[in-house]
């Protein structure tokens, strides 16, 4: 993640908000730029500034998935409950959205019910275009390791083909 932080496309995007932002004015990103430059703020310690960027974002976009799936996270390590946290998920308009999937999986990571995460993660598996099974499984291996359930996070990582990523 670093890396594309740290990218000339990102950093250009990041400066554009922040110009409009201390000039009160208002600038035109989308929905999943406007989310990652609150994962930077998020990343950065900066956690009021990230949620003013995802508030922002889900008034422009209302339903987008990126917005709506970090503000159900931050929900999440905000010490809010899983009720919360799925208030902002279920805005989600797009249901098959792969984040979609995964911001449901993690709210019931997050609420202890990590059997219910698995046996859902393997419905939605099926939903999944075999040109991204490859990055499902990652995610969800990623997924399950961010919750140190490494036993889970090995299970999906040996459901890959493809061992150099």
């Amino acid at each position: 993640m670093d890396e594309f932080f740290n990218s000339k496309e990102f950093k250009e995007k990041l400066a554009r908000y922040e110009e409009a932002r201390q000039q009160g004015l208002s600038v035109f990103l989308d929905s999943d730029d406007m989310a990652d430059i609150a994962e930077y703020y998020h990343l950065h310690g900066k956690l009021n500034d990230a949620l003013e960027v995802i508030s922002t974002a889900m008034e422009m976009f209302p339903g987008a998935t990126q917005p709506l799936a970090f503000r159900a996270r931050a929900a999440i390590l905000m010490g809010g409950t899983a009720e919360e946290a799925m208030s902002y998920a279920n805005m989600i308009e797009n249901k098959n959205d792969l984040d979609y999937y995964y911001i449901i999986a993690e709210i019931m990571i997050a609420d202890n019910r990590t059997d219910d995460a698995e046996d859902y993660l393997e419905q939605m598996e099926n939903q999944v275009d075999d040109e991204d099974l490859e990055d499902y499984y990652l995610d969800v291996a990623t997924l399950f390791a961010d919750y140190d359930t490494f036993n889970l996070a090995q299970a999906w990582l040996d459901k890959c083909e493809d061992d150099q990523e």
